[in-house]
């Protein structure tokens, strides 16, 4: 029966049947080439449902609305980057597929939610903060999971899929794993950066902010075995990292007028940048500027209490 064999594999019968019956197919030909391909015997009183629109596949689980694809579009983005997938057995042994947002910035976990309640009718997320300062929401949807967990396996889908929003996409992203780097070298410079480990991802990014006319660069970092706090735990890299980066003063004031970042420490970060280009210029008073603003923690530019 296709009530016991995973939704996911259910997903892939059922837009195949209504592939082969678009093209005129009759039910016994469907059946046929589904066991051949599938090795599935698909009855055809649940093949005529299918067709009809009748019965889905989904059974008790909450379907996605896709008709607003910019939220659709965030919640990938941002999920890919900041979202934990999970999965563990109820009380009456069936396996639940939990999604863990756990962030720093409480207006990003608001955002999400927020974009959340679109795709998903009747979901009413809840935010915990966590002891050491992060916020966290926690949903169960199974859709949503398996559709996270395909665009992390194979992000060129994101590009088939998504690009007719990728402005949505890559402001989830960049909410989750972007940010402005400021130099105050020999120059007062600024550069946008977004950090994954996987460099097909990164690639699609890149892909997408071309097609808005922010011309990028991939550099590939490698800081295997070197520290690093994720979530306030102390760990070590051990993978490739690969940055997404344009420095271009024209390319980062359309970063701020097309995506920008929903964070406000980020955004405002952003902002002063600008500000300071505009008004000082990228030599000393820039810098000096600059510095009066904000001081270096830990390699990091954080902004002075007034």
């Amino acid at each position: 029966m296709t009530r016991h064999i995973p939704l996911d594999k259910r997903l892939l019968l059922i837009e195949r049947a209504r592939e082969l019956h678009r093209q005129g197919l009759g039910y016994r030909r469907i059946q046929r080439i589904l066991y051949e391909e599938y090795g599935v015997h698909v009855h055809r009183s649940t093949l005529s449902y299918w067709l009809r629109n009748i019965h889905t596949p989904y059974g008790r689980i909450k379907q996605l609305d896709k008709t607003d694809m910019d939220s659709y579009a965030y919640i990938i983005g941002a999920s890919i980057g900041d979202a934990y997938l999970r999965m563990k057995k109820d009380v009456e042994g069936y396996m639940k597929h939990l999604i863990i947002m756990r962030v720093r910035d409480r207006e990003f976990i608001e955002e999400y939610n927020r974009r959340l309640m679109k795709i998903i009718p009747g979901l009413k997320p809840k935010i915990k903060q966590g002891r050491r300062g992060f916020y966290e929401t926690t949903i169960y949807n199974k859709l949503l999971w398996l559709e996270i967990k395909k665009y992390q396996e194979n992000p060129s889908k994101i590009y088939q899929d998504l690009k007719n929003n990728k402005q949505h996409f890559l402001k989830g992203i960049y909410d989750a794993e972007g940010f402005i780097s400021v130099s105050v070298g020999r120059f007062f410079s600024g550069s946008i950066c977004l950090i994954n480990t996987s460099y097909d991802l990164c690639s699609v990014v890149s892909r997408f902010l071309t097609e808005l006319g922010m011309y990028n660069r991939i550099e590939t970092i490698d800081r295997r075995g070197e520290p690093v706090v994720v979530d306030g735990w102390l760990g070590r890299v051990n993978k490739i990292v690969y940055i997404v980066i344009f420095s271009s003063y024209r390319n980062i004031i359309r970063f701020r007028d097309l995506i920008g970042f929903t964070i406000r420490r980020k955004m405002e970060k952003l902002n002063d940048f600008i500000e300071i280009r505009v008004n000082y210029g990228y030599k000393s008073e820039a810098k000096q500027e600059w510095m009066k603003r904000y001081v270096k923690i830990k390699n990091r530019w954080i902004k002075k209490k007034k």
